[in-house]
């Protein structure tokens, strides 16, 4: 009979791969088709979850949503609908990536399309396309950006005709005690207005 020798280095390892392989088993995908799953969805969310927004429109839909993952395993949305009309999207969070969300033919009268506060959330894939007001005057920002460590990229961003800001970096406010220290890269702003009198 054959005896197999384990010594403790190699024991430790495996327990180590054995736990860590229950820790990958645990991330699931949740679909929601309305605000409401979503909310109720995020309040039971674990990290390294994939939440996925489904449906063709949403309108009207002014959202809120506090979400937390960790550095290796973050919580992802994916949206696969598009946000129009008066839509608009705020994540209080750390180590959340919202990929793939589009607005499009809709506006504010106020606030933000898109607001990141926390830290380590990476926004990717997204599309802020003609989400104009009726009145120029008009002043919102398109993407906020509070907190510390976030990351843009491959973004697009284009039409935008009113008063207000693409991108916007704020350095204090919001209750924020740490700012900056993003990354924004290869995002690409397309047809954007010659600049407006005040």
């Amino acid at each position: 009979m054959r005896i197999i020798e384990l010594h403790f280095p190699c024991v430790v390892l495996l327990v180590f791969a054995w736990i860590g392989t229950l820790d990958v088993c645990r991330a699931e995908t949740h679909r929601v088709e309305t605000p409401a799953e979503l909310q109720a969805v995020c309040k039971v969310a674990s990290p390294g979850d994939l939440i996925v927004i489904g449906g063709e429109v949403w309108l009207d839909v002014r959202l809120k949503i506090r979400l937390t993952g960790s550095a290796r395993k973050p919580v992802t949305i994916r949206s696969e609908a598009t946000w129009s009309g008066e839509s608009s999207f705020e994540i209080i969070g750390k180590n959340v990536v919202l990929d793939g969300f589009v607005f499009k033919n809709g506006g504010l009268s106020s606030g933000h399309v898109m607001k990141v506060r926390g830290s380590h959330c990476r926004v990717t894939r997204c599309v802020f396309e003609d989400y104009n007001p009726e009145k120029r005057s008009t002043r919102y920002q398109w993407l906020s950006l509070f907190g510390h460590h976030h990351r843009v990229d491959h973004c697009r961003f284009s039409g935008q005709d009113h008063s207000g800001c693409t991108l916007v970096v704020w350095l204090e406010g919001d209750g924020e005690t740490e700012v900056g220290k993003h990354r924004i890269e290869q995002n690409h702003f397309l047809d954007l207005p010659k600049l407006m009198s005040p």
